[in-house]
């Protein structure tokens, strides 16, 4: 499978995701633990530029991005992703304002 110029076989190592945050510590430990034991090599991105960096130097599975990060917004990341890659992106944010609430 061509995924990302890079050819992808079914021996090739882990599935690797990124976390995109704006640096909650208890939350990167909590889903860097779950997702290690799912299978998961895990990097994590401390903001924007953090993020944009590692898309470009390596092939992820997919990214969990954060809406508040510390020098821009998960919205940028994903639209930068989305424009060159074809890497499945999760929003996972907490917002206590009454519009984002489910």
């Amino acid at each position: 499978m061509d995924y990302n110029g890079h050819t992808i076989t079914k021996d090739d190592k882990k599935s690797s995701g990124l976390i995109g945050t704006n640096g909650k510590k208890g939350i990167i430990e909590n889903l860097t633990a779950f997702l290690s034991k799912e299978g998961f090599s895990v990097k994590h991105a401390d903001g924007q530029k953090a993020a944009l960096e590692l898309i470009k130097q390596e092939v992820f599975d997919l990214v969990l991005l954060d809406i508040s990060l510390a020098d821009g917004n998960g919205f940028a990341v994903c639209s930068a992703i989305k424009s060159g890659y074809k890497i499945p992106v999760i929003f996972l944010t907490a917002s206590g304002d009454e519009y984002s609430t489910v």
